[in-house]
């Protein structure tokens, strides 16, 4: 490009201005996706390189205080029934995703990666509640990346955050803790912190709560306290792990990730070895803060459950493919980075593993996922759905929800739910309900639609009828009658012929094995005239039917369960 030479500006190059803009732009352009790709190649991480520049555009483009007060339903699929998701945007101003959330009272508390503290129970209902964080030294980051002593280095403002939020409650304790990266810029290094609020008294009620950022108790930071990385990124936090969870009745959980200190994009590596707190589970005691370090050889993860049985399941987001569910163990080594099902960036084997994708020498996971779903969160599903209880769900990255089926210490099956959202926390609220943290600021709860079947319809169009409630009382009888023998389950048979698709039917054209003989010789369909006919006086109709008399004797509500057996025979049933 030593040779370009700008196009004049002349009256008689009316096209000028237009190719000199559309050049820079162009010029501009390369050099914003090449910088991108350069991104996408050297960190690499969680999210593909055309998801990461469409969030850099949106976030680009919109105002910081773009809002939504709601935003629309969405509906997913799981095997069982349909899944409606209703909520609202968040209000979030500074660049960057990230934060977590957790059940309270009939709703959940969210922790933005900025800092502040949301509370919401439904739809356009999201009110910021006035407790504010402990301080985690991001003014003192984003100026220490203006000093001359890191011209050079990497740094990822957005990156620095906060991770997640728990409310704890055994009785004896209320308090909400939260992690967090926190740059320490005394010593100029940056750690993962837990800090403890406790008060008296949390009602379900948080309008009323308060708290300072000096009424937090720090109450555990990584060691060693990591200096500043020339290699890629400065400080790495969206591989700082940092979830939460609560073991009975004094642990708190901490799943600790590496940063990206693993010896190929880092000086060295830490997860495996055990004088550091780095790709690790600790746990906390928050009587007295002792900590200890449960397992190591973890990377980053990003979602930690404690089952009914006091078992630790972790999510684990890998590096490119080996995601792992891991069932954690006191003492076990879970193979980081020295063994992996993932691989480098580059797509050849992970430069540090022993074997290539066989995770033979160390602890293996019950589950792993190759090609990456970019696990972002997990939680314990119980008392959503009968089809649901008792599995793990887990939220990720790349536009899926996964549902794990868990027997013993195995991982059955994994259903994955398509979503279309980029999700980054997911947690079951007190009243059942699934709530879900999205990067692009929703926050979203989910709730069971039951598949369409004829029954569910019959009470649809019951409840949506034009039927005075005399009618409606008079019909309900009726079907009431009805369904002493019958069924609207489109393949009940078995106490008599189901009413599903009886309307234009060929008379005693079902599995039904009790037809009476003068039934079987029938000819035609049930039209509405003959159904009418043969509920009136049946016997008449088809001598030794079963069929008993005066089921109805009402003519209004006989017309009415014919315009409800004719609709309901026009409805497509099939997905069940």
């Amino acid at each position: 490009m030593n040779d370009f030479k700008p196009i004049g500006l002349s009256p008689r190059s009316k096209f000028g201005g237009v190719a000199v803009i559309a050049a820079v732009l162009l010029c501009i352009g390369v050099i914003v996706l090449s910088r991108i790709f350069a991104l996408g190649q050297q960190h690499p991480g969680s999210e593909p390189l055309w998801t990461f520049l469409a969030g850099q555009l949106k976030t680009k483009l919109l105002p910081a205080d773009f809002a939504t007060p709601s935003a629309s339903i969405t509906n997913f699929n799981s095997v069982f029934f349909e899944i409606q998701a209703e909520g609202s945007f968040v209000d979030v101003a500074r660049d960057g995703a990230g934060g977590g959330l957790t059940p309270f009272g009939d709703g959940v508390v969210l922790l933005t990666h900025e800092g502040r503290i949301f509370f919401s129970n439904g739809v356009g209902n999201v009110n910021e509640i006035a407790i504010k964080v402990p301080d985690n030294g991001f003014k003192a980051y984003k100026a220490a990346s203006e000093k001359e002593k890191y011209r050079g280095y990497q740094f990822a403002l957005e990156w620095h955050r906060y991770n997640d939020i728990l409310y704890i409650d055994n009785g004896e304790t209320k308090a909400f803790a939260i992690s967090f990266t926190e740059f320490q810029d005394a010593s100029d290094c940056y750690t993962t912190t837990v800090a403890l609020l406790t008060m008296e008294a949390f009602d379900d009620d948080l309008s009323n709560v308060s708290a300072q950022s000096s009424e937090w108790r720090t109450i555990f930071r990584t060691h060693p306290c990591l200096p500043s990385k020339k290699e890629y990124r400065a400080i790495e936090g969206h591989i700082a792990g940092g979830r939460l969870a609560f073991k009975r009745p004094y642990s708190l959980l901490l799943a600790s990730g590496d940063y990206h200190w693993d010896g190929v994009y880092a000086p060295e590596a830490l997860a495996h070895r055990l004088d550091n707190d780095y790709g690790k589970v600790i746990e906390i005691d928050i009587r007295d803060y002792s900590s200890t370090r449960v397992s190591y050889g973890l990377r980053n993860m990003q979602g930690i459950v404690v089952d009914p049985d006091g078992r630790i399941w972790t999510v684990e987001h890998g590096p490119r493919g080996g995601d792992e569910l891991n069932l954690i163990i006191p003492g076990r080594h879970y193979g980081w980075p020295l063994e992996t099902f993932g691989t480098d960036y580059t797509g050849e084997p992970w430069p540090l593993a022993k074997n290539v994708g066989r995770h033979e020498m160390h602890e293996p996971p019950v589950f792993a996922w190759l090609p990456s779903v970019a696990t972002s969160g997990m939680t314990l599903v119980r008392g959503f759905h009968d089809s649901w209880d008792g599995d793990l769900l887990v939220s990720t990255f790349k536009s899926n929800l996964i549902r794990i089926r868990i027997r013993g210490e195995r991982a059955v099956f994994a259903e994955r739910i398509p979503t279309g959202l980029r999700v980054r926390d997911v947690q079951q609220t007190n009243d059942g309900r699934i709530a879900i943290w999205t990067d692009d600021k929703r926050l979203l709860f989910l709730s069971v639609v039951p598949r369409a079947t004829p029954m569910n319809y019959v009470s649809r169009w019951m409840a949506q009828s034009n039927l005075t409630t005399s009618e409606k009382q008079q019909l309900s009888r009726l079907i009431d009658r009805c369904l002493e023998c019958h069924s609207f389950s489109s393949n009940d048979n078995s106490g008599g012929p189901s009413l599903a698709k009886v309307f234009e039917s060929d008379i005693a054209s079902t599995s039904y094995r009790y037809y009476s003989n003068s039934l079987r010789e029938a000819k035609g369909k049930w039209t509405q005239e003959r159904l009418i006919e043969y509920i009136n006086n049946p016997k008449k109709f088809a001598r030794g039917t079963t069929m008993p008399a005066s089921v109805g004797n009402d003519k209004a509500a006989l017309l009415n369960l014919m315009r409800l057996l004719q609709d309901l025979r026009a409805q497509d049933f099939s997905s069940n």
